[in-house]
């Protein structure tokens, strides 16, 4: 998850075993949430139990535990982190969602207008896309460099087009693929970008095989992005569908 900073393993290390705020914690080593965890072992078993805090509130995001035999202790290992990574993920998206909305709309930087942006977007109406691309150019505005205010101005866009029908659709997607190869071009490493590339390929033009080039290239990047899973397989179906019909063309053709 490129959009997860991650204090490395031996910084964070160091506060093993010791009792110290949280909110200290966030502050020496400049994050915003902290995962903390717990391991208790009986006969063959193990309990992990983790947690995920918001260190300048000490507020809980999130929390869970994992019961495991510790037979193949190496894969149990994966196994939990694989289950942690994909469950903190959203877990942090979603708090970092209210905490833009706590700010004032003149005090937001890129990063927190695209999150106010996202939070309009989500409502799933053309008022509130509407207002999503403004907070997205906003994002664009305060920062040119920032990937995500392209690729969530784009993503806003084929909305606008295919769900609300709202303007031409025609323009819709051709701006959403140019702002797509935008934010592509800032952030190549960025899997959510690639997506958003691969879903204006597929609507701006019909390029299916370099919709689904750019949605396998996501996923390569990030197994678990469900949104590339999710643009992956129209793109095949489409494929195939569209060299169906040639063939059948051809065939009516030579008859």
């Amino acid at each position: 998850y490129p959009s997860l900073f991650v204090i490395a393993r031996n910084s964070s290390f160091t506060y093993r075993g010791r009792s110290v705020d949280v909110k200290d914690i966030g502050r020496e080593l400049g994050v915003r949430y902290v995962l903390e965890g717990s391991l208790r072992e009986a006969e063959n078993r193990i309990r992990v139990t983790a947690q995920l805090v918001e260190a300048e509130t000490g507020k809980h995001v999130w929390a869970d535990r994992y019961d495991r035999n510790l037979a193949g202790i190496f894969a149990v290992q994966d196994e939990i982190t694989q289950a942690v990574t994909i469950a903190v993920a959203p877990a942090i998206a979603n708090a970092e969602l209210h905490r833009a909305l706590r700010k004032p709309p003149n005090n937001l930087d890129a990063w927190a207008a695209c999150q106010r942006g996202l939070w309009h977007f989500a409502k799933i109406s053309p008022e509130d896309n509407a207002r999503a691309q403004q907070y997205f150019r906003q994002a664009i505005d305060i920062d040119h460099n920032f990937a995500g205010g392209y690729k969530d101005l784009a993503w806003a866009h084929i909305h606008a087009a295919g769900v609300f029908a709202t303007g031409t659709r025609a323009e819709a997607h051709g701006a959403a693929e140019a702002l797509a190869r935008r934010a592509v071009a800032i952030d190549p490493t960025d899997p959510e970008t690639r997506s958003t590339l691969s879903e204006a390929l597929l609507w701006s033009g019909g390029d299916y095989e370099g919709a689904i080039l750019e949605a396998e290239r996501a996923i390569a990047m990030s197994p678990n992005l469900a949104f590339a899973h999710a643009i992956l397989g129209p793109c095949i179906d489409l494929l195939r569908k569209s060299a169906g019909r040639a063939c059948s063309s051809s065939q009516s053709t030579e008859a």
